[in-house]
C-alpha cells in the first residue's frame, strides 16, 4: 500500500484499496493468495454470519422499492433513526416509535 499515493491520486475517490478490492472481485491471477491462520478465518465466519443476519433483518427491493413510492414520504432524521420501527402496511411505510 506504500506505493499507493504513487500509483492512485489522493483525490480519487477508489483510493488504492478500492482498487485492490475491485481486482480481487474480478479474480485477477496474482502471486500471494492469502491463506488465513484458523483463528484468522473463525472470526470471518462468524462476522459473515452476523452480517447476514443483520441483512435477513431488512426489506426487501419490492418492500423498499414501495415505502420509497409511497405518497408523501417525509426524509429526515427520525426516518434514519434505529429507534423507530418501520413496517410496511397497506398506504405503504408505517412508523411505531
Amino acid at each position: 500500500m506504500l506505493a499507493g499515493v504513487t500509483l492512485v491520486h489522493p483525490t480519487n475517490s477508489f483510493r488504492m484499496d478500492g482498487f485492490i478490492a475491485l481486482l480481487v472481485g474480478q479474480k485477477v491471477p496474482h502471486h500471494r493468495p492469502h491463506d488465513p491462520p484458523p483463528l484468522e478465518r473463525e472470526f470471518w465466519k462468524q462476522h459473515w454470519r452476523q452480517l447476514a443476519e443483520e441483512a435477513g433483518q431488512g426489506m426487501t427491493s419490492e418492500e423498499a422499492l414501495n415505502a420509497l413510492r409511497t405518497p408523501g414520504l417525509a426524509w429526515g432524521s427520525r426516518f434514519m433513526s434505529r429507534s423507530a420501527d418501520y413496517r410496511l402496511n397497506s398506504r405503504g411505510l408505517g412508523i411505531n416509535s
